[in-house]
């Protein structure tokens, strides 16, 4: 069940509804099997909760429906206890194996999606109990479909599923590839670089970082789009953002560095002599007032 424009939350409100009343499930009935409460059951359908993915597996195995079902249209096999049990682990490995397709790092994408330092290395190791929001912003961000987080390469797909399954296939082939031990030859291919990197100026630099700042679009899709490695792209957006990424005006000569930082010494030194005079006349104006005060 697809609906385009909406949320993961909003989607999988929509099709915990929908599957309910198809099979004439009382709400109360499907929140003891899936061992929730009836007001938990009633803000997933409301849109209004952001559930955990082990929420998720357990609304799932009540309602024999497979997690990548909540979020797009085919037919998928009803999910075995295994797959279930392991969502959090494939979850992860997915997301991992997206970022590395795209080359891009950890704290890149920890720093562009905001989450807490380190909490993007747990999701790919250990796979902690994450929830939805989370999700989705990531999939955004990697510019991966959602319902492709829970693909599993393993399960042959019916037809109207391929997508998915061949998003992580073709994921996951891309990251092989990359790999020494398992494909030397690919491996250099895919590494292979120009030896003579194009270098772009401070105005093509900022119309490309305001660019991937426009809504709907991610830093990968635009870097894809220029032919720039996405950690260049991080890397200029952070110097926008702290006012270090400037354009040079036509004529205008730029300041070398070192002689910035003896003007800046300079000027504090000038100002230290000008704060030592003005306490020096103020020490010698009290004095004067204090003489003939006296007389």
């Amino acid at each position: 069940m697809a609906y385009r424009g909406a949320s993961a939350r909003e989607r999988f409100a929509a099709s915990v509804f929908l599957i309910r009343n198809q099979i004439g499930l009382p709400a109360a009935t499907l929140a003891t099997e899936a061992g929730i409460s009836p007001n938990t059951l009633y803000l997933i359908e409301k849109s209004q909760i952001n559930v955990h993915i082990d929420t998720l597996c357990k609304v799932a195995k009540a309602l024999r429906t497979d997690p990548c079902a909540f979020f797009s249209n085919g037919n998928h096999p009803a999910p075995t206890a295994a797959r279930l049990n392991n969502l959090r682990r494939l979850v992860g490995e997915n997301i991992r194996a997206a970022r590395q397709s795209r080359n891009v790092s950890q704290a890149q994408l920890t720093r562009e999606l905001g989450l807490p330092l380190g909490y993007l290395g747990r999701i790919e190791r250990t796979a902690p109990n994450v929830r939805l929001d989370t999700l989705e912003k990531i999939a955004r961000e990697l510019g991966l479909r959602f319902e492709a987080l829970f693909a599993d390469t393993n399960v042959s797909p019916s037809h109207d599923t391929q997508g998915e399954h061949q998003d992580i296939i073709r994921i996951r082939s891309t990251t092989n590839a990359r790999h020494p031990a398992r494909n030397s030859t690919e491996n250099k291919q895919a590494n292979a670089r120009p030896e003579h990197r194009r270098r772009r100026s401070s105005k093509e630099k900022i119309a490309i970082v305001r660019e991937s700042f426009t809504p709907g679009k991610t830093v990968l899709v635009v870097a894809r789009n220029h032919d720039v490695n996405p950690n260049q792209v991080f890397r200029w957006r952070k110097l926008y953002r702290d006012g270090l990424l400037a354009e040079q005006q036509s004529g205008e000569q730029l300041v070398p560095a070192s002689e910035l930082a003896n003007a800046l010494n300079e000027i504090d030194r000038l100002k230290q002599l000008l704060e030592g005079k003005s306490t020096a006349q103020t020490g010698e104006t009290a004095v004067v007032k204090r003489s003939r005060s006296k007389k």
